[in-house]
């Protein structure tokens, strides 16, 4: 997370942090139920509603959050067994009817190392082949989550907390846009589940 602090979080610290800095802009709906299609019910750490509508692309926007801890040092990442079941368990989210919002799009917070490095590098020469492998896993990642509705809450220096899909688009940022708590693609994109032919 790059300009964060940098020493490890708790998951409750890293979202106390994040929603902290989300307040001012969204109504927050912490610990929030849902009906899975097979019928379990599953509880995601927030949703996001915009205190704003009329600057998003639908008056009904509403935005999942799911945290977990970040690694505990800097360069660490998890490993594939660990992304795996965080990647699924947002998919699963992704489909969940969530009790007065529907099916949301779903940021997973802190992101994916995986997905941040291959964006730092992605337009400088690569040294190895192991780091151009590396830079395909994560925009493959961001291009697959994006696909199934699923982005990442990072921090960043530059933007604050912002909401990013694909690893690029930036739905909202904190601090770019023509006043603090700029909506990005969100001003167009209807962020729905798209099921089948894409």
């Amino acid at each position: 997370m790059q300009g964060f602090i940098r020493v490890p979080l708790t998951e409750a610290e890293l979202a106390q942090r994040a929603l902290t800095a989300l307040a001012p802009y969204f109504h927050l709906h912490l610990e929030h139920w849902g009906t899975h299609p097979t019928v379990k019910r599953l509880r995601i750490d927030a949703i996001a509603v915009p205190r704003n509508p009329a600057e998003w692309s639908r008056p009904d926007m509403a935005l999942g959050i799911e945290f977990k801890a970040p690694t505990d040092r800097p360069g660490e990442r998890r490993d594939r067994k660990g992304n795996a079941k965080i990647i699924s368990q947002c998919i699963d989210y992704s489909f969940t009817d969530w009790e007065g919002f529907g099916q949301v799009p779903i940021f997973f917070c802190p992101g994916f190392q995986e997905i941040r490095s291959a964006e730092a590098r992605a337009f400088s020469e690569r040294n190895t082949w192991e780091q151009g492998f590396e830079d395909g896993i994560g925009f493959l990642m961001a291009a697959v989550m994006g696909q199934n509705n699923i982005g990442e809450l990072v921090y960043n220096g530059h933007l604050g907390w912002p909401f990013l899909m694909h690893a690029t688009h930036r739905i909202w940022s904190q601090k770019l846009g023509p006043y603090k708590g700029g909506v990005g693609v969100g001003k167009h994109a209807k962020l729905r589940r798209t099921v089948g032919s894409r």
